[in-house]
């Protein structure tokens, strides 16, 4: 079962106690709205990584690290940043969106996106036609990257907020430790792009302080969702999460361990720069999964 039907297959089965009085028809309109909400939500989320993805993937390829490998993740990442945002402006059926973006003011943040990415778009394909990338071409997608994270951001909080109105008896917390998790992903590319750009040389006191930010919000958030924080995230809905959680958090041990060092201005080995690229992209795809468990719990 693909991730947006999970997202469907649970809410709904949350919507079912939530309007036991409502006429049939009242309720499956809600359902459509719900449904479109949670995969909504779930693009947009996935909109931040990608932003950051392209990043760390342009870098590496500048710095000529897995080449091949990170010029296949950039043309990835940027076709399906490309083809998610049109989804979330005028809808995609192919990807559960059926109708275009109603909420005006996550129409007006979309289009300050888009305006971004056109800005930011010719600097990846650059890279990707030459198969490499100068130092001055890496430094405009990084600093595009940021822009269009805080664009995303701002949109993602939007879209929260309309799924919480959406369906107000599932309770806020909730929400925000699905975003949390979500966002991990994001957090776990970041790392990555920060940790390459101070390799290459590019806004090194910047990107060294951003870094240390970067990992510590991983870490402290990994925490928080492994046991809880009252008022802010839920501790894990059942042991299928909790033991997810805990792969990522050993997947995590050890590029945490060479960025913490990375942080602090230390030399960097090539078998330090191995274990980032391997052990992040692994974080990433159990984050992944991670996810897919929040949404499937009942």
């Amino acid at each position: 079962m693909s991730r947006s039907k999970r997202v469907v297959a649970t809410i709904i089965v949350a919507l079912s106690f939530a309007l036991p009085f409502q006429t049939s028809s009242s309720a499956a309109a809600q359902i459509e709205n719900v449904r479109e909400a949670a995969i909504r939500i779930n693009i947009a989320g996935r909109q931040r990584m990608l932003m950051q993805r392209m990043s760390k993937a342009a870098c590496f390829v500048h710095l000529g690290v897995n080449t091949e490998a990170h010029l296949e993740m950039l043309a990835s990442a940027s076709d399906l940043f490309a083809r998610s945002h049109l989804a979330l402006l005028h809808g995609d059926p192919d990807l559960g969106i059926s109708q275009p973006e109603r909420d005006l003011t996550v129409q007006r943040n979309l289009l300050q996106v888009r305006r971004r990415w056109d800005i930011y778009l010719p600097f990846v394909a650059s890279i990707l036609e030459s198969g490499t990338g100068d130092q001055e071409t890496v430094t405009e997608v990084a600093a595009g990257g940021r822009v269009l994270l805080r664009r995303m951001e701002e949109t993602v909080s939007h879209i929260v907020g309309n799924y919480s109105s959406v369906l107000p008896d599932v309770p806020q917390i909730q929400t925000n430790t699905f975003n949390m998790a979500a966002r991990q992903r994001m957090l776990s590319q970041r790392a990555g792009a920060e940790f390459c750009l101070i390799e290459a040389g590019i806004y090194v006191e910047a990107n060294t302080k951003n870094l240390a930010e970067t990992i510590m919000m991983f870490s402290n958030t990994l925490a928080a969702l492994i046991d809880g924080m009252p008022g802010m995230i839920s501790a894990p809905p059942n042991e299928f999460v909790l033991n997810k959680l805990r792969e990522v958090e050993s997947a995590w041990s050890a590029p945490f361990e060479v960025l913490t060092r990375a942080s602090m201005g230390a030399q960097i080995s090539d078998a330090d720069r191995l274990i980032v690229v391997d052990q992040l992209e692994q974080a990433l795809i159990l984050m992944n999964e991670a996810v897919g468990l929040y949404v499937e719990a009942r």
